[in-house]
């Protein structure tokens, strides 16, 4: 224990003998014995180093106005003396300066706040402090106020949004606020990948949807990607039903109505396609003839070249045979699916 020495009536003077925290307690007595206490706390530093250990933040946000309710704020722990002990616990405390916000404490072991994860989800004016503690008991302080404004609103839009049409392997444009934000890919309502590329690589056809991962409202942009036979069947406009068509889309192909007497392989080909392999046929109410001639008229034939059509007469499906591709007859029009 360090001595104590009176130097003076009223005051004592000690010597700490080593750095930690002195208690010191001055009792007084009168000649009634009645008796009176009081206690002084002194935390002596280390004789070489006299500095406090702090709390710094990065980034420094102390005093400013606009901070984005989403940032990530990382605290470090400046122990010049390098006398602290591992780390026990921190605090944060997270407190509306104008009392809108119910202040929000949290214990972890990482040396990062996330201020959304603190509830800081309103435009107000804030201190965060953070404490820490040692296996010793002893803290190190830090604290820093801000004004914080709403995140930067999360959308995700086609470049140009006059085409959302698109054909595999084609790049789709995409403006996205923040830039970099990651979004997720779902096609046809599958999740595919997750990405975050300005201009997004579409490699299969179908219905696109892309979402906003760290959007609370999950933006999202939809877009269909046509597959390369599914483009040239709807025309340079890439719609179907317009006067551009070159054939019917159905069934994963296009049909086309080749002309008189000619197979469906050189009829493909003429639409810059090939003919569709497998056992293709019209239905049974000739849906695809009736699409591409406008005749209503329908019934079975047993022939190979069926799908076909005989002017505006009638449409014929395919019965009791296979399909040919190179089969063709006089007077008659294929009705070919190509892909």
């Amino acid at each position: 224990e360090p001595a104590l020495t009176e130097t003076q009536p009223g005051s004592v003077r000690f010597t700490p003998l080593d750095q930690g925290q002195y208690v010191i307690s001055l009792l007084v007595m009168n000649g009634d014995e009645l008796t009176d206490e009081a206690v002084a706390v002194i935390e002596v530093m280390s004789g070489v180093c006299q500095q406090q250990p702090i709390i710094t933040f990065s980034p420094d946000l102390d005093g400013l106005t606009g901070v984005d309710i989403a940032e990530i704020l990382t605290w470090n722990l400046d122990d010049p003396c390098g006398e602290l002990d591992t780390l026990q616990e921190y605090e944060i405390e997270a407190v509306d300066i104008d009392g809108l916000y119910t202040p929000i404490l949290t214990h972890q072991t990482e040396n990062y706040a996330e201020l959304s994860a603190l509830g800081v989800m309103t435009e107000a004016d804030y201190e965060l402090t953070v404490i820490y503690v040692d296996v010793q008991g002893t803290e190190a302080y830090g604290a820093i106020s801000f004004n914080t404004v709403s995140a930067l609103p999360y959308t995700i839009a086609l470049d140009d949004p006059s085409i959302d049409t698109f054909t595999v392997n084609e790049m789709v444009d995409l403006d996205i606020t923040p830039a970099n934000s990651y979004y997720d890919v779902y096609i046809g309502g599958t999740y595919y990948a997750t990405d975050n590329a300005d201009q997004y690589y579409a490699m299969y056809a179908g219905e696109y949807e892309l979402v906003l991962t760290d959007d609370p409202q999950h933006s999202s942009v939809t877009f269909t990607v046509l597959s390369q036979a599914q483009a040239i069947c709807y025309g340079p406009d890439l719609t179907e039903g317009t006067q551009d068509d070159v054939g019917y889309w159905y069934d994963n192909g296009c049909w086309i109505l080749g002309a008189e007497n000619q197979n469906c392989t050189n009829a493909c080909v003429t639409a810059t396609l090939t003919c569709a392999t497998g056992d293709w046929n019209d239905d049974t109410s000739c849906t695809v003839c009736s699409e591409l001639t406008g005749v209503e008229n329908c019934s079975d034939d047993p022939v190979n070249y069926a799908p076909y059509a005989l002017g505006t007469f009638f449409c014929r499906y395919r019965v009791n045979e296979p399909q040919d591709c190179t089969a063709s007859e006089v007077s008659k029009t294929r009705i070919c699916k190509c892909e």
